[in-house]
């Protein structure tokens, strides 16, 4: 069974001008620019060299005799408002970063996943399978993500993506992680031939009962 840990903090960090800005938490409402790069409108409201880089907090510290079979992080994307570039936005892992401070726009990337969002990316709940890395940080008491534009675009185009806050019950971040405890003992019986849910949970199909 998947136990679910939440988002307990986020931010993002401005870069304008060839400086790094204090930090601003998420809104509740989730109309927040996590991810913005070289994007200036019609009236130069901001400049071309504007950039967020976003991060998320969770609360973690699992013992060091369970082992991690599955963890996903699951995340909302709110929206991508309309804009000129086509640009992916990029997952990383980075060490956790305590209070979020500018200093931390350059933090260590423990691992990058990559493109998880495109520009035309529909809005809705998106998931990254974070197995391996939680795994390796499971009695860390904090694990950190961050998200950020992947390439850079040039002239006043940009690309903006939106998720929720954490202060946003319904659509705050979470990870979801199964694990075994270091022991486990044989089942008596073997499962019907069709099951529908176990513990409440709708399953696609089941392979093993035990997790071994």
């Amino acid at each position: 069974m998947a136990n679910y840990y939440e988002s307990s903090d986020d931010g993002y960090i401005f870069y304008s001008g060839g400086s790094y800005s204090s930090t601003v938490d998420y809104d509740e409402v989730g109309s927040n620019y996590i991810i913005q790069a070289q994007w200036s409108d019609a009236l130069g409201t901001y400049a071309p060299e504007w950039q967020r880089r976003a991060c998320k907090r969770f609360i973690l510290g699992l013992s060091a005799s369970v082992t991690v079979s599955e963890a996903i992080l699951y995340w909302y994307l709110h929206d991508i408002p309309v804009n000129s570039a086509q640009k992916s936005c990029n997952l990383e892992q980075i060490n956790d970063y305590l209070t979020l401070a500018a200093a931390d726009w350059g933090i260590t990337v423990k691992k990058d996943y990559g493109a998880c969002m495109t520009y035309n990316q529909a809005a809705g709940w998106i998931s990254q399978d974070v197995t391996t890395e939680i795994e390796a940080s499971k009695t860390d008491a904090y694990v950190a993500f961050r998200w950020r534009i992947a390439t850079i675009p040039t002239g006043d185009t940009g690309q903006t993506f939106r998720i929720r806050a954490y202060e946003d019950t319904s659509y705050k971040a979470y990870l979801a992680i199964t694990y075994t405890t270091g022991w486990a003992h044989k089942r008596d019986g073997t499962a019907n031939a069709s099951i529908a849910k176990i513990d409440g949970t709708a399953k696609a199909s089941i392979a093993k009962i035990d997790g071994t």
